[in-house]
């Protein structure tokens, strides 16, 4: 009971910088900040950090991930686009209990998509939210809590436009 209690507790304070459907937040963390302030913050907040290696890569890459893991969080990682936070992945012990907090600070998901789906590999979505600057927060298939910022989203949106193709 404990260990649930504190988990609840602890992912409704992580999101406490978000305003319900302005913005998502995870740690306290902002979109477009560096890995180093990233990584000063997941340590602060009991979080193992990045590894020398992985803030290294950070600075010399235009892509690059950072994982990290503590608390109720089983694994995470965070992904940087030109040096700034562009997203998060986060795999809660209590995957349940995270998607309860993430109703209550957000409130109702939106709605499942109603597209066919075809093969048997793809698996149902989870709960969904987006934001009013384009971000998201998803609840994917494999258990892991997903924070992509807006801007993220649109570069994804502009490369899947089928004007887009070079084909």
């Amino acid at each position: 009971m404990l260990k649930h209690g504190f988990l609840l507790s602890l992912l409704l304070a992580v999101a406490q910088a978000a305003t319900a459907q302005t913005t998502y937040s995870f740690s306290g963390l902002a979109w477009g900040e560096s890995v180093e302030i990233v990584d000063s913050k997941l340590v602060a907040s009991g979080f193992s950090g990045c590894t020398y290696f992985e803030k290294i890569k950070c600075k010399v890459l235009s892509s690059c991930v950072c994982s990290f893991s503590g608390g109720p969080v089983e694994s995470g990682w965070v992904s940087f686009e030109n040096g700034k936070l562009s997203s998060v992945s986060v795999r809660p012990y209590d995957l349940a209990a995270a998607t309860v907090a993430l109703r209550q600070k957000y409130g109702s998901p939106l709605p499942k998509k109603d597209e066919p789906r075809s093969g048997m590999l793809q698996k149902p979505e989870g709960p969904r939210w987006e934001s009013q600057n384009g971000e998201t927060l998803e609840v994917n298939s494999i258990g892991y809590l997903v924070y992509v910022s807006g801007a993220s989203n649109k570069d994804a949106a502009s490369r899947s436009r089928s004007d887009a193709s070079k084909f």
